[in-house]
């Protein structure tokens, strides 16, 4: 009779369970950790307008034109034209009413693609002493997803 080596014996017995159960067992792989809202988005970040040079506050009427035209929807005028509210200049200010006109101007810069006038939207409120507003971090978001990094910081310290 042929003896089989005991070391033979238990390779086949193991060999043989492993078979049986489908295998060695393995840990259920981890979920994939979401990406952060506060981070850019590169298809995202290809749309960003580059931000307007100048604020156009010239004259009278060149801030009455800006106005016009941010009215009419256009992205950049209505950057420059909050740059003449935050500047006081030409008979604009920051009083509330201006800050609700800067507000509802960044608004079309920022969904234009401005990155950083939807930063600087929620900077209108808070830097004139006002809370963050409940679509504050949206509009960071936004700007971060938009690629400006300081939106990225903003959103990482007050939205994430």
């Amino acid at each position: 009779m042929t003896r089989i080596a005991p070391g033979l014996v238990l390779i086949v017995v193991i060999l043989a369970s492993l078979a049986a159960c489908g295998g060695a067992s393995r840990p259920a792989p981890e979920p994939a950790e979401e990406p952060s809202a506060c981070a850019a988005d590169p298809a995202v970040a290809a749309t960003r307008r580059p931000k307007p040079a100048g604020t156009g506050c010239m004259s009278q009427e060149s801030v009455t034109a800006l106005g016009d035209a941010c009215d009419g929807g256009d992205p950049d005028a209505c950057d420059r034209y909050v740059g003449c509210h935050l500047l006081g200049e030409m008979g604009t200010s920051a009083t509330p009413d201006g800050i609700t006109r800067a507000r509802a101007a960044l608004r079309t810069a920022c969904d234009g693609g401005i990155a950083e006038s939807c930063r600087l939207r929620v900077g209108v409120v808070t830097e004139n002493g006002g809370a963050m507003p409940d679509d504050g971090c949206a509009d960071v978001i936004r700007g971060c997803k938009l690629g400006d990094e300081s939106s990225c910081f903003d959103c990482r310290n007050h939205c994430d």
